[in-house]
């Protein structure tokens, strides 16, 4: 699975606009269903990241999750606090990437 995921300065996941429109129309889907929370798979189907990479954030502290059984319970708001935290990375690296030029 190729990643789309690229890291800003702060080493903080970092998502492509186009991706990231994409990925905040399928969380808004599943916040108008009855999922609440998705498993470890879910959430990096919803990401378009790998499984590992999801259980990095919640190792790190930037995605929260609920640990049952073998795997997290990772509620669909949490992830589009982390998308809404990611777009504004984007939106600061691309004021600094036009004023360095």
């Amino acid at each position: 699975m190729q990643q789309h995921t690229t890291t800003n300065n702060n080493n903080n996941p970092a998502l492509s606009p186009e991706l990231m429109q994409a990925v905040q129309a399928e969380v808004q889907n599943c916040l108008h269903t009855s999922v609440q929370c998705v498993t470890t798979e879910g959430a990096a189907k919803l990401l378009s990241v790998e499984p590992g990479t999801i259980r990095t954030y919640i190792k790190k502290g930037t995605l929260p999750a609920s640990k049952i059984g073998k795997d997290y319970c990772i509620l669909i708001t949490d992830i589009r606090q982390l998308l809404n935290r990611t777009a504004v990375v984007i939106r600061m690296d691309k004021r600094f990437k036009s004023r360095a030029i």
